[in-house]
């Protein structure tokens, strides 16, 4: 009886150390996720009287990784003047291994009506801050120049207009979103950034923020 139970408290034992093991890769979640896009959101909104506009569609996850790798692959050996010319997350915080499986996870292989953005959509729920216009961005794309479309060509101008992606994990401890940043009239985004951002005592704080090298 006494094996048996001793048996019993070392498997038991086992399986508590394995599952600890295996929840210790379960570091960032959905929570995190609304919670570092809130943060960083309302970090950029000046005027908390203001409304805002916030594109509807998620931003394609592609795209963010595009602008964290740069332009080229970039050699192991890289100089120090590489991600002036081809952008890109620096070194050491770009890691080929951990970005082939940032890129093997979060790659995106659907079509969709337009390359920036997907079929997902944020709400009212996901941000925290009450005075935003959701508007879709092929509903500017298709009517900004289109005289029918009262609203899209009634809104004032100089109204901050955002475009946002998801959150994706990188290397375990890093959460990496589009965040895009223009007034009305909406024409595109000029000031195109990836943020990478990681928690540190309870407080979500800015790793690096990576302009995209298409607009250099």
């Amino acid at each position: 009886m006494i094996v048996k139970n001793i048996f019993i408290l070392l498997v038991t034992f086992y399986y508590s150390l394995t599952y600890a093991q295996k929840d210790t890769t379960k570091t960032l979640n959905k929570t995190d996720s609304f919670s570092v896009i809130n943060q960083y959101l309302n970090s950029k909104i000046k005027d908390k009287t203001s409304e805002i506009i916030v594109i509807s569609e998620k931003l394609n996850p592609n795209v963010t990784l595009k602008i964290f790798e740069g332009q080229f692959p970039r050699p192991e050996n890289e100089k120090s003047d590489y991600n002036v010319l081809y952008g890109g997350a620096t070194r050491p915080l770009f890691n080929d291994r951990a970005f082939k499986i940032m890129k093997n996870n979060f790659y995106d292989s659907k079509k969709y009506i337009l390359p920036d953005i997907t079929d997902k959509l944020w709400t009212k729920t996901d941000l925290e801050f009450d005075k935003i216009k959701f508007i879709s961005y092929v509903r500017f794309a298709a009517n900004s120049n289109n005289a029918d479309d009262v609203e899209i060509n009634n809104l004032p101008n100089f109204l901050p207009v955002f475009g946002i992606s998801e959150p994706i994990i990188y290397d375990k401890k890093y959460l990496v979103f589009q965040f895009h940043v223009t007034r009305t009239p909406f024409f595109g985004f000029s000031n195109s950034k990836v943020i990478v951002m990681k928690k540190a005592k309870n407080k979500w704080i800015v790793v690096q923020e990576i302009s995209n090298y298409e607009l250099h």
